[in-house]
């Protein structure tokens, strides 16, 4: 199942499928502007010696795209992802992580987004996690130790939920079984004490490790805090619409290593520090 509607232009949320068959484009002007609020975000944080790191989510249908009615074809042979990641890399020097090539060979072993939902399962959020810490791990040599769990370090449990496009299309309340990751070996992950009631930003404590983040993200990034928050000694999540200048205030209160703000490929918001 997938997210639908095809519509004129570049409307985030509207046009998933606009996005999938490579119909919405930006222009040049548009990338600029981009390229330049993302720098401006980077030179605010290296002022404060904060490393800044930018995750790309792909949508469903970027992974999928082979599973969506045969009727539906590119008219691209580029997309807007593709547009964005080329000039970020071309112009800037801007720590960016772009998650599609390593879901697309993912695929290939195992499914790596749920078939019910939007959002991508364990296995997909597995994939993630090791991409961001490779990258992380460039920046902060023998800080980070990146870990792949194998297929085994998975549980398969029955889901509770309903998923976001069953629920949307009312197809009844069938839940897709669960991979769960196994931490065996990693860090007793905790809520950090002293946040305990804290009801906006989420804080998770890892005494064994020394680096700590700020991380800005989606819904996406839900499945990533079982995995992200072990890499780090204090590991704090702030919601997807906190306010830019509540953002920049705990972020110069906390002075993390890292700030890692993830986005999903279907809405490129501009940076938001």
């Amino acid at each position: 199942m997938f997210l639908g509607d095809i519509k004129p232009g570049f409307h985030p949320y509207d046009d998933p499928v606009g996005d999938a068959i490579n119909k919405n484009l930006f222009s040049e002007q548009q990338l600029k502007s981009f390229a330049h609020s993302i720098m401006a975000t980077k030179n605010w944080l290296k002022k404060r010696g904060i490393e800044y790191i930018y995750v790309i989510v792909p949508n469903k249908h970027s992974i999928y795209f082979d599973k969506m009615p045969e009727y539906i074809s590119k008219l691209n042979t580029f997309s807007a992802t593709d547009q964005l990641v080329s000039y970020l890399q071309k112009h800037t020097p801007v720590n960016l992580v772009d998650l599609r090539p390593a879901l697309l060979e993912a695929k290939k072993k195992n499914q790596v987004y749920f078939k019910t939902d939007s959002h991508w399962n364990f296995y997909g959020t597995n994939t993630a996690q090791f991409e961001i810490m490779k990258k992380i791990g460039t920046l902060f040599p023998g800080k980070i130790k990146p870990t792949l769990l194998k297929n085994s370090q998975f549980k398969i449990v029955n889901g509770n939920e309903r998923g976001d496009l069953s629920g949307l299309a009312k197809t009844g309340s069938k839940v897709e079984e669960l991979a769960m990751p196994i931490f065996k070996q990693w860090c007793n992950l905790k809520p950090d004490p002293k946040y305990i009631t804290t009801k906006n930003f989420k804080y998770f404590i890892c005494k064994a490790q020394g680096l700590n983040t700020i991380v800005h993200g989606d819904s996406f990034f839900g499945a990533l805090k079982p995995y992200n928050g072990r890499y780090f000694h204090r590991s704090i999540y702030l919601p997807k619409k906190t306010d830019s200048k509540i953002m920049q205030q705990k972020i110069i209160q906390e002075k993390p290593n890292i700030f890692i703000e993830e986005v999903v490929e279907k809405v490129f918001p501009v940076s938001e520090i």
